[in-house]
C-alpha cells in the first residue's frame, strides 16, 4: 500500500502546482511572453478576416457594406463582386481614408483580392483610421475573389 500512498501523493503533488487554465493555452502562454504586448496591438490594429459565407450574410443583412477590389485594373475588368469599387493595391492608404471618411460612420468596409494577400495588407493599412472614423468594421475576405466564387 506504500507505493500507492506515494503515487496519490505526487499525483496530489502535480494538480496542486499546476497552472489552471481559465482561458484557452495559447491566451496564457501569450499573456507571459515578453511580447504580448506587441501580440495585443497586433490583434487590435489588424483587420479581421471575413469568410464568403460571413461576407454574403452581412451584404444582406446590411445596406451599408461597401466591397473594394484591391486588385490590378485589369484584373477587375475581367470580373468583380457586384458594387465593388475598385482600388489599386499601390494606392495611397492616406488618400483612400480621406477620400471615405465621411462615409465611414456605419458603414462596413470589405477588402478583397485573388487571394486575399494585397486585400489583407491594404485593409489593415486603412483600418485604425476607419475605425476612428466611425466605421461599424473594416475587413478582408479570406481567400479573395477565388474562395467566393469556390462557395
Amino acid at each position: 500500500m506504500g507505493w500507492l500512498a506515494a503515487l496519490a501523493a505526487t499525483f496530489l503533488l502535480a494538480c496542486n502546482s499546476a497552472t489552471t487554465h481559465s482561458e484557452p493555452r495559447e491566451a496564457t502562454q501569450a499573456a507571459s511572453a515578453p511580447h504580448a504586448a506587441r501580440a495585443i496591438i497586433d490583434i487590435e490594429t489588424r483587420a479581421p478576416r471575413l469568410s464568403p459565407v460571413e461576407l454574403a450574410r452581412l451584404r444582406r443583412e446590411h445596406p451599408s457594406v461597401m466591397t473594394f477590389d484591391v486588385r490590378s485594373e485589369a484584373e477587375y475588368s475581367v470580373s468583380h463582386l457586384a458594387g465593388a469599387v475598385h482600388v489599386e493595391p499601390s494606392s495611397d492608404q492616406r488618400h483612400f481614408v480621406d477620400r471615405y471618411r465621411l462615409l465611414a460612420p456605419r458603414t462596413h468596409f470589405v477588402f478583397y483580392c485573388s487571394t486575399s494577400a494585397r486585400a489583407q495588407v491594404f485593409a489593415d493599412g486603412v483600418f485604425l483610421d476607419l475605425v476612428e472614423a466611425g466605421a461599424e468594421s473594416v475587413t478582408y475576405l479570406a481567400g479573395g475573389i477565388i474562395a467566393w466564387s469556390n462557395a
